[in-house]
Order: C-alpha cells, then sequence, then structure tokens
C-alpha cells in the first residue's frame, strides 16, 4: 500500500465513516455498496468502483479476445480436457438415471435373481441415451435383452428353441 499522507487519510476515514468512498477512476464520491470487497486493501473495498472494474475487466477481454479463445480451443483438444469431458458426461448420466429410476437400486437381478452389480435397464425405443425406466439387470440379462434388440418375440422364440432342446 503506498504512502497516503495523514491529511489524506483523514478525509478518506471520514467518507469511509459516513459510508462513502471515492473512485480511483471516474472520481466520483460513491456508496461503498458500489465497491467491492478486497481484503488486501486498507480499507477493505476496491480502490475503484464497480461500474469503472466492470469498465476495464470489459476492456481487457475485448483486447486479448482471441489470443484467450484460441488458447482455449487448443485446450480442448487435450487428452486430459477429453477425458474430464468423458467422465463429466458419463458421470452426469449416471445421476440423471437414478433420478428417473422409480424404484431404488436392489441387491439382486429383477429377472433371475442373480446377487451381484445390477444396473440400470431403459427402453431403447425412444431414440435417447437415458430412456424411460424399466429396471435393475445384471450383465447377462441387460446383454440378452441387447442381443435380442429389446424384441419379445425373439426372447419367446429362444425360450421355446430351449425348451424343444430338452425333450430330445
Amino acid at each position: 500500500m503506498p504512502y497516503v499522507p495523514a491529511a489524506k487519510r483523514q478525509i478518506i476515514d471520514a467518507l469511509l465513516a459516513s459510508g462513502q468512498k471515492r473512485c480511483c477512476h471516474c472520481g466520483e464520491i460513491k456508496a461503498v455498496a458500489d465497491f467491492t470487497p478486497q481484503k488486501r486493501d486498507k480499507t477493505g473495498l476496491r480502490p475503484e468502483c464497480k461500474i469503472c472494474h466492470r469498465i476495464g475487466n470489459n476492456a481487457q477481454y475485448q483486447k486479448h479476445r482471441e489470443a484467450r479463445l484460441q488458447r482455449q480451443r487448443e485446450f480442448r483438444k487435450t487428452e486430459p480436457r477429453r477425458l474430464y469431458s468423458r467422465n463429466y458426461q458419463r458421470n452426469r448420466h449416471q445421476r440423471m438415471r437414478l433420478e428417473m429410476a422409480t424404484r431404488p437400486k436392489p441387491e439382486a437381478c429383477e429377472v433371475c435373481g442373480q446377487s451381484g452389480p445390477v444396473f440400470y435397464d431403459h427402453d431403447h425405443s425412444t431414440g435417447k441415451r437415458i430412456g424411460r425406466f424399466r429396471g435393475w439387470l445384471c450383465v447377462g440379462c441387460n446383454s440378452a435383452l441387447g442381443y435380442a434388440r429389446d424384441n419379445p418375440r425373439i426372447l419367446r422364440d429362444l425360450a421355446d428353441y430351449l425348451e424343444r432342446q430338452e425333450v430330445h
């Protein structure tokens, strides 16, 4: 903090006591509420008012806008950023699935009863990555539904096929 003569310090302190402060950019005396807090300043407030600060930030942004955007474009192409984006999307979809589930996640598969990890099963006919919730399935049951393309006729035909093979 630069040296401030005692007379000037008294004026500054009197203004602050009355809830006002002078902006170092525009020179206007404004209410303390028009200044942003800043701990490292003796007054506890930024030297410029919020409006002057915003004008200065916008000017600085516009001056370096293209360089900043180019750095951002380059960063988005890096592997850590792509990995972050992938993980963020996956976690977002997991949160959305849990919110859409109409019943809590059980300890066992709802079809075969096998205990172990169970996964969110959704209706693929909606065309969305997260469709209407159908139930909680193990990997095997979920894969079987996927291979049968969610077609009950194929699953019935497979069951009939297995039953015919048991007879012989």
